[in-house]
Formats: structure tokens, C-alpha cells, sequence
């Protein structure tokens, strides 16, 4: 009965003053029967639950949201809500003084697919088309997977980064920000790497940096070419 999730608009605004996360998602969903059922944190704080734009009645099992419709089909699922990261950080969630970090694929911060068959949690073999908006403090720089669509920065000093990205509900659905990174590039050819580290890694991050480095001379010995990519 697992849904398949199509497309998916994200907007995740990150507040560190209050260290909550609040979101909104808007979802089209092709149900192979009536019931929809999926994932969600059981301390995400459920502010709208709309279907095909109307508030529908729904029960909540742990991790699992549940809701009856008339009929399978698609159709389209609106939910807000909010999230506060934990007094402890953990590999899913976390914010602190300088940072802040989330993990999607198998957290279930936001809406996702249930356990396949065999009763595994944090994979599915379902692939979706996603659009996420992220907004968030200047002061901080963004790392994420996926294609950056467009960014600005507000009057409020607020970023707001659109992306996109096609994800099977993986690990690959994650960002992470820091607002003291020391960033470092490496620039070969067409090749363009940046390395972000705390100010406290010195030691890893020129060992690191000099590792790589000698790599891609390496390459280009052996190919002529250090290759055509960037990546951080």
C-alpha cells in the first residue's frame, strides 16, 4: 500500500534563536488505494494537515500518519508544521551556537515513505522530484546535495537558497550549516573543490587539503586531464 510521493515543494525556515525548524510541505501523491499512510517525527508539531486543499482528519501511530480518502488516485497533500532540534545532538537533527543540521532520508522530518516489505525504516526504492527552499540566517553558509536554482538574501539579513534535487529517501537528502567555517579550494584545471572545516581542524584540514592535491597531480600524469568537476 506504500504511496508513491512525485513531486514535492519544501520550504524549511531555520530559526537558531529558538532552535526550531518549521516547514511546509506540498506534495502530489499517486495512492494505489484508499488509504494513505507514511512517515513523520513523532515530535514534529502538525500545524495544517490538508488534502486536495481541504483539512481532512487524521490519527497518528508513532512514526506512521494515517488518513482515509474516497479513492485511489493522485492527489495533492499540504503539511505545515514545526520541529525543535533536541538538547542533544544526534546523526538526524541537531543546532547549535555555530551550526545546524538535517538529516531527511530516515528521520522523517518531513513526509515520506512508509517501510517497504521487508520492514526497513529509512529506504525505499520510491524516487522523487524534489524542490527545496531553504531560509535561513546570512551570517551561516548552506551545504546540501542537489542543483541551487536561485539565491537572495533579504532585507531581514534572511538567505533563501531554492534548489532541486531527485531523491530515493536516502541519506542524500540532508543539509548542514556553519557560520565560522575556514573554507579552502583546490582549482585544477576544470576541476574546482572546496573544503569546509572548523577553524580547530588545522591539523586534518591541511593534511587533507595536501592529500588531495597530490591526487589530482597524480591523475593528470597519468590521463593529461585532472577530470571536469566541483564539489564540496
Amino acid at each position: 500500500i506504500n504511496p508513491d510521493f512525485l513531486t514535492y515543494d519544501l520550504d524549511v525556515n531555520v530559526d537558531p534563536a529558538t532552535k526550531t525548524f518549521t516547514f511546509k510541505n506540498e506534495i502530489s501523491i499517486n495512492l494505489r488505494t484508499p488509504h494513505l499512510i507514511f512517515k513523520l517525527a513523532k515530535n514534529f508539531n502538525i500545524k495544517s494537515f490538508l488534502l486536495n486543499g481541504k483539512e481532512i482528519s487524521y490519527k497518528r501511530f508513532g512514526y506512521m500518519v494515517y488518513c482515509k480518502t474516497n479513492s485511489p488516485g493522485i492527489y495533492n497533500l499540504e503539511i505545515s508544521g514545526n520541529l525543535k532540534a533536541p538538547d542533544t545532538n544526534n546523526q538526524f537533527i541537531s543546532m547549535g551556537n555555530n551550526n545546524f543540521f538535517i538529516r531527511f532520508g530516515g528521520f522523517s522530518a518531513i513526509p515520506s515513505p512508509p517501510p517497504n516489505n521487508t520492514g526497513r525504516n529509512f529506504f525505499s526504492t520510491d524516487s522523487t522530484k524534489f524542490s527545496i527552499t531553504y531560509k535561513y540566517p546570512e551570517a551561516y553558509t548552506l551545504l546540501q546535495y542537489g542543483n541551487i536554482i536561485n539565491q537572495t538574501v533579504k532585507d531581514d539579513g534572511i538567505k533563501e537558497i531554492k534548489t532541486s534535487i531527485s531523491g530515493t529517501w536516502m541519506d542524500n537528502i540532508a543539509f548542514y550549516a556553519q557560520n565560522d567555517w575556514d573554507k579552502k579550494e583546490i582549482i585544477k584545471g576544470d576541476t574546482h573543490i572546496g573544503f569546509y572545516f572548523n577553524k580547530k581542524d588545522k591539523e586534518e584540514q591541511d593534511y587533507i587539503i595536501s592529500e588531495v592535491n597530490q591526487l589530482l597531480n597524480w591523475i593528470n600524469t597519468k590521463f593529461n586531464n585532472f577530470g571536469k568537476f566541483s564539489i564540496n
